[in-house]
């Protein structure tokens, strides 16, 4: 893999934007996918980590981290940045402390803001994201080493991924006085998606290198799969299928929702640190820790392009061209 972008032959997004955390030069980027060139970097504070975008309201949430990684020891950050979509702009900064370490974010429909503080392992929330800058509510996840974390569309569940407890956790955010509901669906879970209809919760475990399908209602383990080594993410890939990518195993794979049955696999010329789908199931974009995103057909999976990146890329999100002129999308 060269120190250049290969865009001879790009997909059919035409200008759309790849949003993409470039976590060791603490800067969001906004790259052209059809040339390869970033049109505008914001510089946050160093070491970034995860995004949530929302198309709606117009903004993008980034967690500051603060640590190069979970390995780290120290404090991390304590601050949700708050990036305009169309000025590109930060315009708002929510504050966490003492809570360090802000790893996991999510948001329900209404809008309300949830980080995860891996430090302290507690939950923050926040009413919005433009009309406040500190939490609402905070409770305990019950777990250890929290570093990501789901909220549902409704506002009423969140999950919270412990990787030192080994456990998953269910948290009623309705009744704060309840205590977390703890689940194993295998060793050391991080990776997780809910299913379209919000009914399972698919969890990758990076220690035993497993997928488990977790029934939300009944809060049991439904079926888990051998995988490749390493999962480290997992995503929705149309309406059957999810992505998986393999941090020390280098690779990526389809697997079949009902299953967890892999479909296809393809191996990477470097570490995936994240991913995102775009096109109900058809593409994907994938950071490499050799500071490229490569761009991969879903449905043929075969690679698309190769971008340059800034150092240390991870968390991404494709805008669309249109994305003023279509509104009314969900928040992602």
């Amino acid at each position: 893999m060269t120190g250049e972008s290969d865009v001879e032959e790009p997909s059919a997004l035409g200008d759309a934007v790849l949003i993409l955390v470039e976590k060791g030069d603490g800067r969001l980027a906004f790259m052209n996918v059809r040339t390869g060139s970033v049109e505008t970097r914001v510089e946050l504070a160093k070491y970034p980590h995860e995004l949530l975008v929302d198309l709606s309201r117009g903004y993008v949430l980034v967690g500051h981290y603060g640590q190069q990684s979970s390995a780290e020891p120290g404090p991390g950050g304590s601050s949700v940045y708050v990036v305009d979509l169309a000025t590109r702009k930060v315009v708002n900064t929510l504050n966490c402390a003492p809570h360090g370490r802000i790893h996991g974010i999510a948001q329900d429909g209404r809008g309300c803001v949830y980080a995860l503080s891996e430090l302290d392992a507690m939950l923050l929330r926040f009413e919005s994201a433009l009309g406040a800058t500190r939490p609402l509510a905070a409770m305990p996840v019950g777990g250890s080493k929290s570093h990501l974390i789901t909220v549902t569309t409704d506002g009423r569940y969140a999950f919270s991924m412990n990787l030192a407890s080994s456990s998953v956790t269910k948290l009623s955010l309705g009744e704060p006085q309840r205590p977390p509901d703890p689940l194993t669906p295998g060793e050391r879970p991080e990776g997780n998606c809910l299913s379209a209809d919000e009914a399972i919760l698919f969890v990758t475990n990076r220690g035993s290198d497993t997928v488990a399908a977790v029934n939300v209602a009944e809060w049991t383990v439904e079926r888990v799969a051998r995988v490749r080594r390493d999962p480290l993410r997992v995503y929705l890939a149309g309406p059957d299928r999810l992505l998986v990518i393999f941090l020390e195993g280098r690779g990526l794979a389809l697997l079949e929702q009902e299953t967890l049955k892999e479909l296809a696999y393809m191996d990477l010329p470097a570490r995936p640190t994240a991913a995102c789908v775009v096109g109900n199931g058809k593409t994907a974009f994938i950071s490499l820790d050799s500071n490229h995103s490569l761009e991969v057909d879903l449905q043929t999976f075969k690679p698309i392009a190769t971008r340059v990146t800034g150092n240390e890329p991870d968390a991404c999100f494709l805008l669309p061209p249109n994305w003023r002129a279509a509104g009314g999308h969900d928040a992602r």
